[in-house]
């Protein structure tokens, strides 16, 4: 006990108390997979532009830069129908 209290104002540390498990695996023995959240080989994210009913429902879909397209047709089932709809950015998983 001394020797202890003299190792602890020496600035001196004890090794940490070993664990009876490896690194890398759990209680149950199972090895964890560690992750960096990033997706398989081939699949990406792409940004399109999704037109919305006001059931928050899609209605068609366009690529990023046919925005124009998108708000065109917004503008076109707006006044066929009588209910508004509008464009808004998505992103969707996509492989390549």
């Amino acid at each position: 006990m001394a020797a202890r209290k003299s190792s602890q104002l020496s600035g001196v540390k004890s090794p940490p108390a070993s664990s009876s498990q490896p690194a890398g695996k759990t209680k149950s023995g199972k090895k964890v997979q560690k992750t960096n959240g990033q997706v398989g080989q081939g699949t990406r994210l792409k940004i399109f532009w999704a037109v919305y009913n006001s059931s928050f429902e899609p209605v068609a879909l366009y690529a990023y830069p046919d925005y124009a397209k998108a708000q065109k047709k917004a503008a076109e089932l707006t006044h066929s129908s009588k209910i508004p709809h509008f464009v808004q950015k998505i992103k969707r998983m996509v492989t390549e």
